[in-house]
Parts: C-alpha cells; structure tokens; sequence
C-alpha cells in the first residue's frame, strides 16, 4: 500500500487526507493539536507534532516515509521548521510543498512558473529549501475557496470591493486534490505548477454574483484598475493531463 505523510491538518490538509484514503493510500496525519486530529479517520496514522523556535519534535519517526505533503501555512520560525523536517527525512523523500501564487511580483503580462518572484518572501525562503532536494513538487496555489470558505464573506464585511476590473485567481479544493493525486504519481524528481482555475471573470462581477448566490446581499463595488495579475496554471495540464473540473461559481459546493 501507498504510504503519505501529510504534515498540516487543517482546512486543506483534511479534504487532501479524505481523497488520498479514497484512492488507496494509507496516510500519516501530523498536526500541533490533538483535537485537529480527532477529526481525522480512524484509518489514518496520527503524528502529533510541536513547534519550538525552528525545533520540531515528533511522536514518531517520519523518516520512513516515500513521500511528503507539507501543507502548513506560514508559522514563527518558518523557513526554519521547514529545513527541521526536510533534515529528518530520507534524501530520497518526494516532498510535496503546498506554497502561493502570491510569490510572483505584480505584471500586466500573464504570469506562469518563470515569472518575476517577489524574492523577500517568506514562500522563497522555503521554496529554496525545498529545491535543495533531490526530489520535490512545488504547487503555488490561487486563493483558496471550497466547502465553507469563500472569500466573499469577508469582503462583505468591508464598505466596499476596490480593483472590481481586476481579474481573480482562485483554485478550488476538489481541483487541489485532484492534483495531488497527478503529482504524487508523476514520475519527475522535480517540477512546479501554478494551481489557478483557467477561469478569470473580474473581481467585480464574480463577488458581486457570489455575494448574490452565498448570502444573498449587495456589494458595492469600485471598479477602477489597481496593480493586477493573471496567473496561468496550464502548465500542469500540459505535463500531467491535470483537468480542472471545478467552476468558480458551482455555489453548491461552498
């Protein structure tokens, strides 16, 4: 059986854990709480894990393990966590780092995985890591959206939407963890993907609809154009037969 160590069980972390176990993988599940992993299925192996200053500390030995998704959002001492675990692994470990979309500079040109990076940041810092192994997938995801989380329900909560011309760049969960499965048995030691549904309506319009559909309210929208970028995720498609089969405005599945 396929073994997977999933480091970070949270909103993602869960829905990628529930595909993989239905797909035939016996998966590690490690998180900081222990209540987190309660919520895990019983069927999952669960590590729990503390975080001290850059030291991480382990139930168990993760060293067994042929691969890896890290998908832990930026925490105190980050970078330095991430270079702990990638130490305690076997250097023939695939990791898998779940990092952003927000990593590229802003352009007026279509932005892929050769891009200008913003080189302060955080998600640098750690995809430099990562990139010192001998194998590893790097996935920079659009904003995130899926079961229970929109980003509309925050904005409604502001006066107004600004940059309504501007285009969005999102990814649903049911497409990450679709992709997942497409990295996880891609034979490469070494690739990176932007993960951005092909969709880009204007912020204006799509939050102005979501609003509309997820909680039946108006937005009031600016719709002069601030700095803006469109990411392309095509690249996966390309080299992996990836599909994105989830529209940013099935309403039903939020």
């Amino acid at each position: 059986m396929k073994r997977i160590l999933l480091i970070g069980a949270g909103w993602l972390g869960k829905q990628i854990t529930e595909t993989l176990i239905k797909n035939g993988y016996e998966v590690a599940i490690s998180s900081r709480s222990k209540e987190k992993l309660k919520a895990y299925d019983e069927n999952c192996i669960k590590i729990c894990v503390s975080f001290d200053k850059g030291k991480c500390i382990f139930s168990e030995d993760i060293a067994q393990y042929e691969q890896v998704i890290i998908c832990l959002p930026p925490i105190p001492y980050y970078a330095v966590s991430i270079q702990t675990i990638a130490s305690e692994l076997s250097p023939d470990t695939k990791i898998i780092f779940t990092s952003s979309t927000g990593i590229y500079e802003e352009s007026t040109e279509i932005i892929d995985e050769n891009s200008k990076i913003k080189y302060d940041h955080i998600l640098w810092q750690v995809e430099k890591i990562i990139r010192n192994r001998k194998s590893y997938s790097i996935l920079r995801l659009g904003g995130l959206i899926g079961p229970g989380r929109h980003p509309v329900k925050h904005l409604l909560t502001k006066p107004y939407l600004d940059g309504g011309k501007n285009v969005v760049n999102l990814i649903h969960s049911f497409d990450i963890c679709s992709a997942m499965l497409h990295v996880l048995n891609d034979t490469k030691l070494q690739s990176t993907y932007n993960l951005v549904s092909p969709h880009h309506p204007s912020r204006g319009d799509y939050y102005t609809e979501a609003a509309k559909e997820l909680a039946e309210k108006k937005l009031v929208v600016d719709y002069i154009l601030s700095e803006n970028k469109q990411v392309d995720g095509s690249k996966i498609v390309k080299e992996l037969g990836f599909n994105y089969s989830t529209r940013l405005d099935e309403w039903q599945t939020f």
